[in-house]
């Protein structure tokens, strides 16, 4: 994440100069390391070298963000969150800066090492991780500003309806973490799911915390988000297949982040009384095969096929395989998920900036 160090900091360098520099040598140490970014204004930067109890090696690492400044400046105006050290007392708060949301924190709210190590970005399963990471790693490589940014993050699997309980635990931690979940609505206007997004939105209502932060994605789940031709390429098909092509035509439809494509539908989704069956029902024209003779019989009766159980993982290895060689050409058209697709971007490249190593 990027760390900007407030001209107020310097106040620190009469009142608790040791303080100051302790915190500078950990902050250093993770930027070093790759695990964040460290911006300011030249001034600060330059008077904070003159502290007389800074390590060589700190001082060294403060150097070259000294001179890279002007080069991180198109980062840090990228950055929808970030975090701000400034001076103050028992100063922990999340405050709106312009467009975008800054973490303010004084020194004495920074306890041990946590802070300071890799963003926890936390999913319901690893697989899910994988393709909201490679996703966002493809986006900001077709975004010149922010080309060749690197990522330092630790991916902490949830475990489904698990997930929330985790998130409560990083919540009592003072590591920085980005929660990322489906709604799992499958309809419009339907309440969240009970077992993961619903607890998640509710803890953000009633105990937000101010370096913490959950993403609730409006979609059934994290296929929704696949692109038909994410699909074509990583299982290698013509295009031509009967199942794709109906795939490709529902893709571009309004109802497409409701459907659950891992769940086949039969007649009776479309029969009923409540505002889930009402909404499908309306919808019952977008799909081709035609209705069931009565009495359906469900075992046998399929109006939609739904993907394969593995698919969103060949998808990620396929997006993250990509990044290493010919990286996948995102559609810039008839994609309904863009929307989506840079909420994902944006925080995970908020909140897992980092530059590469320095020596």
């Amino acid at each position: 994440m990027l760390f900007y160090l407030d001209r107020t900091v310097l106040q620190y360098v009469d009142e608790q100069e040791l303080k100051l520099t302790d915190f500078l040598e950990d902050l250093c140490t993770a930027r070093r390391n790759g695990r964040h970014l460290i911006f300011s204004e030249k001034h600060t930067i330059e008077t904070l070298l003159k502290l007389p109890n800074l390590s060589d090696r700190a001082r060294r690492t403060l150097s070259a963000v000294l001179r890279r400044l002007r080069g991180k400046l198109s980062i840090y105006r990228a950055c929808m969150v970030y975090v701000r050290v400034v001076h103050g007392n028992k100063v922990l708060s999340k405050e709106l800066d312009g467009h975008k949301h800054q973490i303010l924190i004084s020194l004495d709210m920074i306890n041990g090492d946590e802070l300071f190590s890799k963003t926890r970005i936390l999913v319901e399963n690893r697989t899910d991780g994988n393709f909201y990471t490679g996703l966002a790693k493809l986006l900001i490589a077709q975004d010149r500003a922010v080309q060749g940014l690197m990522l330092a993050y630790e991916l902490v699997a949830g475990g489904g309806s698990q997930t929330p309980r985790e998130y409560q635990n990083l919540k009592n931690s003072n590591y920085l973490v980005y929660c990322i979940v489906d709604a799992d609505t499958d309809f419009p206007g339907a309440e969240l799911g009970s077992n993961t997004a619903g607890p998640i939105s509710i803890m953000e209502q009633n105990s937000p915390h101010p370096m913490k932060e959950a993403l609730i994605l409006q979609c059934y789940s994290a296929e929704n988000l696949i692109h038909p031709s994410m699909i074509k390429s990583a299982l290698n098909l013509t295009g031509t297949e009967s199942w794709f092509v109906t795939l490709e035509k529902l893709a571009e439809l309004d109802l497409w982040n409701y459907l659950a494509l891992k769940t086949r539908k039969t007649c009776s989704d479309f029969l009923g009384g409540s505002d889930k069956n009402v909404y499908w029902a309306s919808k019952r024209s977008s799909f081709a095969p035609p209705a069931c003779p009565p009495p359906c019989v469900k075992d046998r009766c399929s109006i939609y096929t739904p993907l394969k159980g593995t698919t969103l993982e060949k998808v990620s290895n396929y997006l993250n395989e990509s990044i290493e060689g010919i990286p996948h050409a995102l559609p810039d058209h008839n994609n309904p998920n863009s929307s989506e697709w840079y909420k994902i971007r944006d925080g995970i490249l908020s909140w897992a900036c980092a530059g590469g190593r320095i020596s």
